[in-house]
Formats: C-alpha cells, sequence, structure tokens
C-alpha cells in the first residue's frame, strides 16, 4: 500500500519512462514475475517432478508473494497512467487478473486453517467444536459463577442449533443468517465474561482469560463450518474464471512486449 500510494503521488513528476532506462528494467521484471505465477499451478499438476526444486506450498507463497509485486513494478513501469492500446488493454487485464487473485485469496483463506494451513474438512471442524464445547463448559464450572454457567449453555446450544452441525448449507442466505447468529452469540459471551471480569481473584482471572481465548476458537471453528461448503463451491466457480483471465493477460502482455519492439 506504502508503494501504490508513494508511486500515484509521484506519478505527474515522470521520473520514470516506460521506453528507458529504470522504467523500462521495471517492465522486464514485472513482466517476468507475472510470467513466474505459472509455476505453481505446474508444479501442482506434477507434484512429484524433482525440476521444480522447491516443495509446492512454497510456490504457492511465491505465488502470491509475485502476484503482488509484479504488479505494483508494472504500475511504476507505466507510470501509473495510460498508455498505447495494446498496453491498456495489458494493463486493464493485469488489474483484473490482480482483482480476481485478492478475491481468491480471501475465499482459500475460508476453507484452509489460516492462508498457509492444510484444507479444513467437516469431520475434523465438528470434532473440534465438540471438544472446545466440553473444555468451555468446565472452565465456566472452574469459575464458579452461575450467570457464566447459564450463558454458557444458551449460547453454546445457540450455536449448535444454528448451525444444525452436519447440515452444512451452499445457501449464501442462510450461511449469512447463521454467521449474523453466530456474532450475537459470541457477543453476548463476551459482555458477559467482560462483566465477571471486575475485580476477580488470581484464580478466577486465569479461568476468565481462559474462557475468553476457548470461547475464540469455539466461534472461530463454528464460522469455519457454517462457511465451508458455500465457500468451497464458490472456491470452485472462482478457480474455473481466474485460470482464464490469467492466460488472457499472458496473451496481452506478448501483444504488448511484441508491439513496443516491433514498432
Amino acid at each position: 500500500m506504502v508503494a501504490l500510494i508513494a508511486g500515484w503521488q509521484i506519478r505527474d513528476e515522470y521520473l520514470i519512462n516506460a521506453e528507458r532506462g529504470v522504467g523500462y528494467a521495471l517492465g522486464i521484471i514485472g513482466g517476468s514475475f507475472m510470467l513466474a505465477l505459472l509455476i505453481y499451478p505446474i508444479r501442482k499438476r506434477y507434484p512429484t517432478a524433482p525440476a521444480f526444486v522447491l516443495s509446492t506450498p512454497t510456490w504457492f507463497k511465491l505465488h502470491m508473494l509475485l502476484g503482488l509485486i509484479g504488479p505494483i513494478l508494472i504500475l511504476y513501469h507505466a507510470n501509473f497512467g495510460l498508455g498505447s492500446t495494446n498496453a491498456n488493454i495489458a494493463l486493464f487485464c493485469m488489474l483484473l487478473m490482480v482483482t480476481s487473485g485478492l478475491v481468491g485469496r480471501f475465499i482459500y483463506s475460508k476453507i484452509h486453517m489460516g492462508l498457509y494451513g492444510s484444507k479444513a474438512h467437516l469431520a475434523t471442524l465438528i470434532k473440534d467444536q465438540d471438544q472446545l464445547s466440553r473444555a468451555l463448559l468446565d472452565l465456566s464450572l472452574a469459575v464458579d459463577n452461575g450467570k457464566l454457567v447459564s450463558s454458557m449453555h444458551e449460547q453454546l446450544d445457540s450455536v449448535k442449533t444454528a448451525l444444525v452441525q452436519q447440515n452444512v448449507s451452499h445457501n449464501p442466505w442462510v450461511v449469512a443468517s447463521r454467521s449474523a447468529r453466530l456474532k450475537r452469540a459470541q457477543k453476548v459471551l463476551n459482555k458477559q465474561i467482560r462483566r465477571l471480569g471486575h475485580n476477580p481473584s488470581d484464580e478466577i482471572a486465569i479461568n476468565l482469560r481462559r474462557v475468553q481465548n476457548y470461547a475464540s476458537e469455539f466461534f472461530y471453528t463454528s464460522r469455519k463450518i457454517n462457511g465451508l461448503a458455500f465457500y468451497d463451491r464458490l472456491f470452485s466457480i472462482w478457480h474455473m474464471l481466474h485460470l482464464p483471465i490469467f492466460f488472457m493477460l499472458i496473451i496481452a502482455g506478448f501483444v504488448h512486449v511484441y508491439a513496443v519492439h516491433t514498432y
């Protein structure tokens, strides 16, 4: 973001010329980075091929890194402005691909355990949710407060009722409705925990912090369960759209390079 803002601020000073010097070099490097994005899907296609040296997860990280740095270099190459028709087509294809990549990155995080974690599985998530639910009830009893125990029972039951655990949905409206219900349940529980946090004993304070941490994990897992089927289908649709956009960018990029060096 800093690089984008800085480049936008100095665009009118014309410090960079796309046809020579630093501007030309940025175009070559940025274009090479964009072309290198092809390595990840090829590596994914041939996971045992020794020629790629690095592992598939490492290439995935590089794929995302180059997918951000490459477009920034291209924007500096273009001095954050428009040029010839072929250059503009290549630029807009790149911006479309970057937007698609950011959307895909968001969806990816919804069906994986973190940005670089393994793919989430419903059965594992439900098992984790049950374990966290039992741990929360045990901790609530340890705090020795009837209101917290009652609130904990109420909110955990509310969450499980909202999710209907095994009955996950592909319907975005159902997912959004359940998500709102989860937020309300978490808000009520956090308010109850904060209310008990005024001048507690050391032992109760420790247990309350543990309740808070376990509650955060519980609701995180519940949100994963809620959106897993929907985002999994959405990711499949996104994947079918992202690859054609990428190839459109590659073609536009080659046409631009050819036109620049020929004419």
